[in-house]
């Protein structure tokens, strides 16, 4: 903000005569140091100021003196009382009607432009006689135009102060501590108190004093040990407040970067972590290029910033930013880079929509889903070879939802595996083209939570493609037992069992109970739902899982189970997935027979025959062990145990149809379960 000044390129100091004022020399203390810890009754005090105290410049410095225990406190209160009643004149400015500047008319109005909050800040600074200076010069407002910058023939629209306070000079902007101008050109009131009493190279970042004519002369009023010259002040980067206030310190001192193919830059935030950061590069026509952008945290404080225009030309690079405990939803600015492309690569992989650094987000308590904090160490990925591998650790076992998606947005899902396993999560994938992809966590805390919350994203940069790239089973959530397994009565082994391969078609997978647990386990290729290629029994408190898989390729094998709370509806949760490869094709797979509650019950363990295709007219051995059962029935035949636990029956198959197996606990009676049944080929 600025205005055309009443009296371009003079200054004015306050009542007590230049001889009198101590020189101005650049301060020899930072203003971390310089101020107290708080200005909180002062400004209280301020605040509160009542109608009759503001009637003249005279009365309000004698109110605000009266809390104002020396001349820091004093500057303090007249800094904050200006910056809170008087409002910017953007309307006047655009029509150039603001009219005079003095103090007593821009109190009485509580309008003004720079100059007249300059002469007010000046006025109450003279009435209690302490020494202060209106600055006048150039400044880097929301106007300024860094391809143009300013030359000794510009015309200077912007003024300020210096004041002497604890024996240093320092320079404040009560006009940019009011608020600003909006694209609209209206005022926007927000206090700021960066622009109070701010070190001199902070300042001299967009304040460059320009008086008389004469840059040597007016050099002093930078305050620094080494001015400026107006070419440096030209070409140094445009950092704005929130940067200033959070110290950012980049690789790149100048606004403008010249570029050849890519740049990074490395910046930092010497005074605050931030939560988050994110950035606009747009060119002259205003298109959005914020995906050749790569946003990333490098450390404490740091942060790293890779470039990548598609095409030659002159972008605008904006960095946003939020403070580490900042409540606020927006982001505020940080600084505005112009970007001058002059040489590209053959090839420009543009990425996934995403804003802001890569990884899980800051903002994000990871230890309430379950993750460890270890989480937050990897944010982007390179795949050479179309295959690559996510492990995040875990303090328990998380709910998780993963997503793949391209940078055409185009989902993916079915190219990656995640699956837990005991303290972590791990995701692997396949990637079937070069590019850059985002992989997508969104996760539940429990705790009777229903929605999934967004936990943040991976960039992967893949350079080359697999050469076959596998694709999985359709899964929403992760790969093995869901958090809540051990509810039904499996013990704690289950949350190691995920992912399993086969190399002849065969596999066995056991899990222990504290108890029995009523179950059924289905077997799923492509949506393909094989009832008779899965076959689970009890042995002891182990439950025993064998799939025969007829093809190569990836299964689904689902287990449910009951939950004793309810027993009476008969329903069963699904508690498992478990991802299955068998890496070869298997001729003349014969599939299990069909096993009914019963034999599960009963701790039946199906000896042979186990295969549940049985030759017509042919005799048959079946072999079945069980403690409880007395009885076993077959083609309507009854038999009992001969030895031991172990039924030895011998029978013949009929000629069509089926062969069912029954028994009983009870050594009497007609009542017989079902416990297997055949086909009949």
């Amino acid at each position: 903000m600025g205005g055309r000044l009443s009296t371009p390129g003079r200054y004015r100091e306050s009542a007590a005569s230049d001889e009198s004022h101590p020189p101005v020399r650049p301060p020899s203390m930072s203003r971390k140091k310089l101020l107290p810890a708080s200005f909180e009754d002062i400004d209280s005090f301020s605040l509160k100021a009542p109608v009759s105290a503001c009637v003249s410049v005279t009365k309000l410095a004698q109110y605000l003196m009266q809390s104002a225990k020396n001349d820091m406190v004093k500057v303090r209160a007249f800094y904050r009382w200006i910056a809170e009643n008087i409002s910017y004149d953007a309307f006047g400015v655009r029509l150039k009607t603001y009219g005079r500047q003095d103090a007593e008319r821009v109190l009485q109005r509580r309008q003004g432009v720079c100059e007249g909050y300059a002469n007010l800040f000046l006025s109450l600074c003279s009435e209690v006689g302490i020494p202060c200076k209106m600055v006048i010069g150039f400044s880097k407002g929301r106007s300024y135009n860094p391809e143009i910058g300013f030359t000794p023939e510009s015309e200077t629209a912007h003024a300020w102060n210096i004041v002497y306070v604890n024996g240093q000079w320092l320079p404040l902007d009560v006009t940019w501590g009011a608020g600003s101008v909006d694209e609209h050109n209206r005022f926007q009131k927000r206090y700021e108190d960066m622009h109070f009493l701010t070190d001199p190279k902070d300042f001299a970042v967009k304040h460059l004093p320009y008086m008389d004519n004469d840059m040597d002369e007016s050099k002093v009023f930078q305050l620094l040990k080494r001015p400026l010259s107006l070419e440096e002040f030209n070409k140094n980067a445009m950092v704005d407040t929130a940067g200033t206030t959070w110290g950012f310190v980049s690789t790149y001192k100048h606004h403008t970067i010249d570029v050849e193919k890519k740049c990074i830059i490395t910046f930092k935030t010497r005074r605050m972590d931030l939560q988050n950061i994110s950035c606009h590069l747009k060119d002259k026509s205003s298109i959005e290029y914020e995906r050749y952008v790569v946003l990333r945290k490098t450390g404490k404080n740091r942060f790293k910033m890779e470039v990548t225009p598609p095409r030659i030309g002159k972008y605008d690079l904006r960095l946003f930013g939020k403070a580490l405990d900042s409540t606020e939803v927006g982001h505020s600015q940080i600084i505005t880079y112009k970007i001058n492309c002059k040489s590209v690569f053959d090839k420009v992989h543009s990425h996934p929509v995403h804003s802001g650094l890569w990884g899980v987000k800051r903002d994000v308590d990871v230890a309430k889903y379950g993750f460890a904090s270890s989480v937050r160490s990897k944010d982007v990925i390179v795949s050479t070879n179309g295959t690559f591998k996510l492990r995040l650790k875990t303090q328990r076992n998380p709910k998780a939802i993963f997503r793949l998606e391209d940078a055409d947005k185009k989902d993916l899902s079915q190219h990656i595996c995640p699956f837990l396993g005991r303290g972590f999560i791990e995701v692997t994938g396949n990637l079937p083209k070069e590019g850059v992809y985002k992989l997508i966590l969104h996760s539940n805390s429990g705790d009777g939570q229903r929605e999934y919350d967004h936990l943040g994203e991976w960039m992967i940069k893949c350079d080359s493609p697999s050469s076959k790239p596998s694709t999985y089973p359709s899964q929403d959530t992760l790969w093995g037992a869901r958090t809540e397994a051990t509810k039904y009565g499996f013990l704690d082994d289950i949350f190691s069992k995920s992912v399993f391969s086969t190399s002849n078609g065969e596999l066995q997978l056991q899990l222990k109970t504290s108890k029995f647990v009523t179950t059924s386990v289905k077997l799923y290729q492509r949506e393909s739902k094989l009832e008779k290629h899965v076959f689970d029994y009890y042995n002891g408190k182990t439950l025993v899982i064998k799939a025969r898989l007829p093809n190569s390729g990836f299964y689904k094998l689902s287990l449910f189970a009951q939950h004793e709370d309810k027993k009476t509806s008969q329903s069963l949760d699904l508690v498992a997935d478990f991802l299955v490869e068998s890496k070869s094709d298997t001729e003349n797979m014969k599939p299990f027979p069909v096993v009914y509650t019963h034999a599960k019950t009963y701790g039946c363990t199906l000896m042979e025959p186990l295969h549940g295709s049985l030759a017509a007219n042919q005799n048959v051995r079946l072999r079945l062990r069980s403690k409880t059962l007395k009885r076993v029935m077959v083609n309507n035949d009854v038999h009992e145990k001969k030895s031991g636990d172990v039924f030895d029956i011998t029978f013949e198959v009929p000629g069509r149809g089926s062969v069912g197996v029954f028994g009983t606990p009870d050594l009497e009676g007609s009542k017989f379960d079902g416990l297997y049944e055949y086909t009949v080929s």
